[in-house]
């Protein structure tokens, strides 16, 4: 089902009830940053129509021009998940 949110933005069916976090509100926490992060990191504050100007900022408040991605964040979730990194140093990698 994360693939499915990841490929396509849906969510299909109803999840498996899993212990810890509801396994639907963590499907559209997922969904939802991720397209979050589609309209941050490909599109300007002119193509999405915001009466804002925005930018994205670094972890040191200094401007960037690149968010970290619908990818990025899906790899790193694939990688804490497998146990390969700690959140902690996920951290550094994604800020």
């Amino acid at each position: 089902m994360i693939v499915r949110v990841h490929s396509h933005n849906v969510i299909d069916k109803e999840p498996p009830k899993l212990g810890g976090i509801d396994s639907r509100q963590f499907l559209e926490m997922l969904k939802w940053m991720w397209i979050q992060e589609d309209l941050n990191y490909k599109l300007s504050w002119r193509e999405v129509g915001s009466e804002m100007p925005y930018r994205l900022q670094n972890k040191n408040g200094g401007p960037t021009s690149k968010g970290a991605g619908r990818d990025k964040f899906y790899a790193a979730l694939i990688l804490v998940h497998g146990n390969y990194f700690d959140a902690d140093s996920m951290r550094k990698i994604i800020p």
